[in-house]
């Protein structure tokens, strides 16, 4: 009887060890023992705002999963639509009253509008893939490209041709096979344009200074 009862004991024990054991193995799990396409297909449904801002200083394997281009690219795909809608507060100092509407459906949009506050943003001329073309609040002969998620923006150069950018065209637009944005600026006259690019090789037209910052801003837009 007393051996049944010592042998009963050690299971216990013997049990007890092996909870244990495994409680301190899913205490230790950390995300580099997830299988990649698990810790991808959580991470790819965070918003890319907040992944942007937090999700690269958690650690290195984060920061190297939400770096890569399908990933990018992917959790572009992910956001929601949403318009930005600016006002001027005045016709001097040159500040917009920005709110956020966020669409939500496609039969039936139901909206919803946030208040950014006022903010110092010059006239947009055109959008693409998160990027923004706009002209410089305080001069207009000047354009800049800014990303509304990272809230990173970068004036351009002058223009070679000394446009001051107040009747002309300018777009921004995307080369899919170099991954390179680009600035179309047509001249008032309809004769002539000029084609910047804003990622590529240091020697690209008129961005010697500016194209590895230009890079970095267009990389983290999609």
């Amino acid at each position: 009887m007393e051996a049944l009862q010592n042998d009963k004991v050690r299971n216990r024990k013997n049990i007890s060890r092996k909870d244990g054991e495994g409680r301190g193995a899913m205490e230790s799990t950390s995300f580099k023992d997830l299988h990649e396409s698990i810790g991808f297909g959580i991470l790819v449904k965070v918003p890319p705002s907040y992944v942007y801002k937090n999700g690269r200083l958690v650690c290195r394997a984060w920061r190297d999963l939400i770096s890569r281009d399908d990933f990018i690219v992917q959790n572009f795909m992910e956001t929601k639509a949403e318009l930005l809608v600016g006002g001027p507060t005045s016709r001097r100092n040159g500040f917009f009253e920005v709110k956020l509407m966020e669409v939500e459906g496609a039969l039936q949009p139901d909206c919803k509008l946030r208040d950014c506050g006022p903010c110092r943003m010059g006239r947009a001329r055109s959008s693409c893939y998160g990027l923004l073309l706009l002209n410089h609040p305080k001069d207009e002969g000047l354009l800049q490209a800014m990303n509304l998620i990272t809230t990173v923006g970068l004036t351009l150069p002058k223009c070679p041709s000394g446009c001051r950018h107040k009747a002309c065209g300018s777009a921004l637009g995307f080369d899919p096979n170099k991954k390179e944005y680009k600035v179309i600026h047509m001249y008032a006259d309809s004769f002539g344009f000029e084609i910047f690019n804003l990622a590529g090789p240091p020697d690209a037209a008129c961005m010697e200074n500016n194209s590895r910052a230009l890079g970095r801003i267009a990389g983290e837009a999609l």
